[in-house]
């Protein structure tokens, strides 16, 4: 065979390129349009034709997949991407794929005296992924938000459900709504004044989305007086509409007060608030949950699953949670060491079904649900949280000590959590584009996302 000429200095002949369509990239990675190779000599290199533009469908996909914090730089990139990113059925469409790579969000609270510790004055939030290490625990925490302002003082517990991305920090006196994707931290205006000491105000406050006025909103009960010697008291309930139209941001109280005295435990669930009854502030109050519809301004008592009827005693130390878009109720059984979960299926009959059983690890220990991981069931107890496989009937331990996660801070290094009071709050948390102040990530009845 005879060898070409360009042998002689260490070139072989290139084939003849295939005319496949390439994508063209920028600097970050990101793609920004499509061409075609032409058709040069057999010895060199293909020049790309002039680039057309990239698909509309095939940009939106591509957009959809990307983290928030690339999505806000490349929204100065042309007016045309800043009309996608902002379009509500973009927003709709990435929240959608964020859900599939939910984070667990960790607000290390109290205790340690580590020298390098981070001062308690700011509220910071560290995301961190289950399944870092080959036993599937949770090793780094990385910081993800961090207020500027010092809020040392003020009671806040982070709610437990994210609703579409955004966080509420509730308080007897104040509120907060976060999205820690966009680096919001916004303060509520001042409610009525609430005479109930902070250590018994938990969280009556809730929020969540109102899909008859498409709407984010804020509810909260706050009490005019009580005595717990005469078992009365007096107490009111107002709500609070977040985004930027008319009337928003300021409460507005309801027409009829609740019937019931309530405490912690709120969730707003499609237009419906749930709060768990407070007994002790009433002589004839109902072992039940109370629910108040935004859209009629009604108040109902809804019974708790048929479990309860054994002990009643037992729904006053129940915690509401919300799984997807439906109200559900855990139920320890202490004597099997199962722990059921109940959801309400059917709101407006009252039905309610046993989702999951789970059989703990340890006996005699109180585990809690938290919410739905990447499919699995999260449980935390007072120093573990666990990951459920409901279909292989199994668990493993995310984080078996709250003093194990390494967190990671860009101005104070890296620290560790220990000491007899070390405390966690932790939320599922899918990131999202929807601003406290600005449009709802949920389209119209009938409307879809391209995905």
């Amino acid at each position: 065979m005879k060898s070409s000429p360009l042998s002689h200095y260490g070139l072989v002949p290139c084939p003849r390129p295939r005319p496949l369509e390439f994508v063209l990239l920028d600097r970050d990675g990101l793609p920004v349009a499509v061409g075609l190779p032409t058709k040069r000599s057999r010895w060199g290199p293909c020049r790309a034709a002039p680039p057309r533009p990239l698909p509309e469908e095939l940009l939106y996909l591509i957009l959809s997949r990307l983290p928030v914090k690339d999505l806000l730089r490349y929204r100065s990139v042309c007016r045309s991407w800043l009309a996608l990113i902002s379009d509500p059925s973009f927003v709709a469409a990435h929240m959608e794929r964020s859900k599939q790579d939910a984070r667990i969000l960790l607000r290390p609270l109290s205790g340690s005296k580590h020298r390098r510790l981070p001062p308690q004055r700011k509220v910071g939030l560290f995301a961190c992924d289950a399944g870092a290490d080959d036993k599937g625990r949770v090793q780094d925490a990385r910081l993800l938000f961090e207020t500027e302002e010092d809020y040392r003082g003020l009671r806040l517990t982070m709610s437990t459900h994210h609703c579409d991305g955004l966080i509420l920090f509730a308080g007897a006196s104040r509120n907060f709504v976060c999205n820690p994707s966009l680096g919001e931290f916004v303060a509520l205006p001042d409610g009525t004044r609430n005479v109930l000491p902070d250590h018994f105000d938990g969280s009556t406050a809730a929020l969540g989305f109102d899909p008859f006025t498409r709407e984010y909103k804020v509810a909260r009960c706050f009490y005019r007086s009580y005595s717990f010697q005469d078992r009365e008291c007096s107490l009111g309930c107002e709500i609070l509409t977040l985004g930027g139209g008319p009337g928003s941001f300021s409460w507005r109280t309801t027409a009829v007060d609740p019937p019931y005295p309530v405490l912690q435990s709120a969730q707003l669930v499609e237009g419906t608030v749930y709060w768990r009854v407070y007994n002790d502030l009433h002589s004839s109050s109902p072992q039940a949950i109370l629910s108040l519809q935004l859209r009629h301004g009604e108040f109902a008592t809804v019974p708790p699953p048929p479990c309860f009827a054994d002990d009643p005693l037992l729904i006053q130390g129940a915690d509401l949670r919300v799984v997807g878009s439906r109200l559900c109720l855990p139920y320890l059984q202490f004597r099997e060491d199962l722990l059921d979960i109940w959801v309400l299926e059917d709101p407006a009959n009252h039905v309610w079904t046993k989702d999951y059983s789970i059989r703990l690890p340890r006996l005699n220990l109180e585990f809690n649900f938290i919410d739905l991981y990447r499919g699995k069931i999260l449980l935390m107890s007072q120093d573990e949280v666990l990951a459920h496989d409901p279909e292989g009937n199994a668990h493993n331990s995310v984080i078996d000590s709250y003093d194990k996660p390494i967190f990671h801070h860009p101005f104070w290094g890296r620290f560790l959590r220990f000491g007899a009071d070390c405390c966690l709050q932790v939320n599922v948390y899918a990131e999202s584009l929807v601003s406290v102040r600005g449009q709802t990530g949920r389209l119209h009845v009938g409307e879809s996302v391209m995905l």
